[in-house]
């Protein structure tokens, strides 16, 4: 009995992975902008374009008062129309590398958002990610 429930589980868990759909996501669709925390809470706007290399790789340019900042951003989102609960759900991974840092700087966020229906709902996502040691954030707002 407890082997063919942990193939059922084993079972309906690989089917909810199997039938996730990862979206390649268009640099037209995203918007990111460096929000500095400290005063004078400056905001600056930033390009981005799909990156050469990778499927969900994207590089992002900001031009601040002192510098042209680079980034390179893995942007997966993924929907999942099943999930453990029972619902559907967005799984959204957003990692930042800041090239301008002497060693170069990684932060990731892994987030889900789960539905109270299983239609999709979700219309925009906006995130954001600390750098410069959380002085400033890379924020990024996305239509789905």
């Amino acid at each position: 009995m407890f082997n063919r429930c942990l193939r059922l589980v084993l079972g309906a868990l690989l089917m909810g992975a199997m039938s996730a759909s990862a979206m390649n996501v268009e640099p037209e669709k995203m918007i990111f902008s460096i929000q500095e925390n400290v005063e004078p809470f400056s905001r600056y706007s930033c390009n981005v374009d799909k990156s050469p290399v990778g499927l969900f790789e994207y590089d992002v340019q900001c031009a601040t008062d002192r510098t042209v900042r680079k980034f390179a951003v893995h942007l997966v989102v993924q929907f999942h129309p099943k999930t453990q609960y029972g619902l559907s759900a967005y799984e959204v991974l957003y990692w930042v590398t800041d090239w301008n840092q002497p060693q170069w700087r990684n932060t990731s966020t892994t987030l889900w958002i789960h539905n109270d229906t299983e239609n999709n709902r979700a219309r925009m996502i906006e995130m954001a990610q600390g750098i410069e040691n959380d002085l400033s954030s890379l924020q990024l707002r996305m239509i789905l």
